[in-house]
C-alpha cells in the first residue's frame, strides 16, 4: 500500500506517537512571533493553517527561524504541515536554533511542507 504525501498516520506509525501526543509536541512552548520575509501564515486545506511562501524561494536558501533555542517556536515552527514529499527541511545551527531550508525551488503562494518522521528521527546540522 503506497502512503499519501499528507498522511498523518504514517507519521504516528513512524514515530510510535498518538495524534493527541503528536497535537500535545505541536502545541507544547509558546508561539514567538519571528516574522518571515519569505513565508507567512494562512488558512491551509491540509490542516488548519500551514506556511506559505510569500515570495518564490530558491533551492538551498534559509527561509527563517521555526525555532529559538529549540525551544520557542516561531510560526514556521508551529505551522509548518506535513508531507512525505517535502519542500523544506529544519536544519539546527551552532546555537540550537532551527532553521528552514527550502529543499527546490517553491513557487510564490506555495504552501511549506516539513516531513515530520525525518525531522524527528534524522535531524540535520548547518
Amino acid at each position: 500500500m503506497q502512503k499519501k504525501s499528507f498522511d498523518i498516520q504514517y507519521v504516528l506509525d513512524k514515530l510510535n506517537l498518538t495524534i493527541e501526543e503528536l497535537d500535545t509536541l505541536s502545541d507544547t512552548g509558546a508561539v514567538v512571533d519571528v516574522k518571515s520575509y519569505l513565508a507567512e501564515r494562512k488558512k491551509s486545506n491540509i490542516h488548519g493553517h500551514g506556511m506559505f511562501a510569500k515570495t518564490k524561494i530558491l533551492k538551498g536558501n534559509l527561509i527563517g527561524m521555526a525555532s529559538v533555542d529549540n525551544t520557542y517556536k516561531t510560526y514556521l515552527g508551529r505551522y509548518t504541515n506535513h508531507s512525505s514529499s517535502p519542500n523544506i527541511a529544519f536544519i539546527y545551527n551552532e546555537s540550537n536554533d532551527l532553521l528552514a531550508k527550502a529543499l527546490k525551488d517553491i513557487q510564490e503562494g506555495e504552501e511549506l511542507f516539513l516531513d515530520y518522521t525525518s525531522h524527528f528521527l534524522t535531524p540535520q546540522w548547518l
